[in-house]
């Protein structure tokens, strides 16, 4: 494997600094949290990894969808791939974060289930995987999204990616595209109800920017809850879960957006 996607992937796996990994370095974390391994389990561990590798699967899709959109255009050069490196960094090192953010140790991976969150820091995290940097699952996933890494800036494509026995049969491209739609659209008649009612409260004719920006964040929070009521009236499964609504969505995603020739949507 080549020796940027091993640098890729250990920042991917060990988060570390975007200026580390462009410096082709890889730093360990400080020894600051000395963690108790009968409560930081491999298991528990693994569980949380296998959200992390799909969410960063669908960052690596997404942006070889950008890819091939660039390469549509006449004046599309190689320096477009430093941007989309970037891009691409910054996403992994945010979508990593928000994963920690809300990772509870009592209740993942059923998100906000307990009523009570045990959270974890971002510092634990780090040092939970590097304890655990031998294991078999951990140098597989490296190992796939290193390949993701090459595919995308070396090759210039990714193979399709195939999670079709992992998803309903019922959850084509179509109807994922129909949930899709229907989220966003439900995000923004929500946030524009909101934003009356506040200025309404306020008795202002435009919203200040603060105040936006609180609707705009509370409503984002509610997205997991507005993809899975969704899920369930497209897909008529009464019983789907949050975390399975999110799990076949992007699953759903990655198979249909690394197939170069039907028409995608980001997710």
């Amino acid at each position: 494997m080549a020796d940027s996607s091993q640098n890729t992937i250990k920042y991917v796996l060990a988060g570390v600094s975007t200026i580390a990994l462009c410096a082709g370095l890889w730093y360990l974390s400080r020894d600051d949290d000395v963690l108790d391994y009968r409560k930081f389990t491999k298991q528990k561990l693994e569980k949380l990894m296998e959200e992390v590798q799909l969410e960063i699967t669908c960052i690596y899709a997404r942006n070889y969808n950008l890819l091939l959109k660039l390469k549509e255009e006449d004046d599309y050069d190689k320096s477009a791939l430093n941007q989309l490196r970037t891009l691409v960094n910054n996403e992994i090192r945010d979508k990593q974060q928000q994963v920690v953010e809300d990772y509870c140790f009592k209740c993942h991976p059923k998100p906000y289930s307990c009523g009570k969150k045990q959270p974890i820091t971002y510092s634990q995290f780090v040092s939970w995987v590097q304890h655990f940097s031998d294991e078999e699952f951990i140098v597989k996933q490296g190992e796939a999204i290193a390949q993701l890494d090459e595919d995308l800036f070396t090759r210039e494509r990714i193979n399709h990616l195939s999670f079709d026995d992992e998803i309903p049969e019922e959850l084509t491209a179509e109807k994922y595209l129909q949930i899709y739609k229907k989220i966003w659209a439900t995000i923004r008649h929500d946030l524009w109800k909101d934003i009356q009612a506040r200025k309404k409260e306020l008795r202002v004719q435009e919203l200040p920017e603060q105040e936006f920006n609180i609707l705009y964040n509370t409503g984002h929070n509610n997205f997991e809850n507005i993809r899975a009521e969704t899920y369930s009236k497209i897909m008529d499964d009464p019983d789907i879960s949050k975390e399975d609504a999110r799990k076949f969505m992007q699953k759903c995603y990655v198979s249909n957006a690394t197939i170069s020739t039907i028409s995608k949507a980001e997710g």
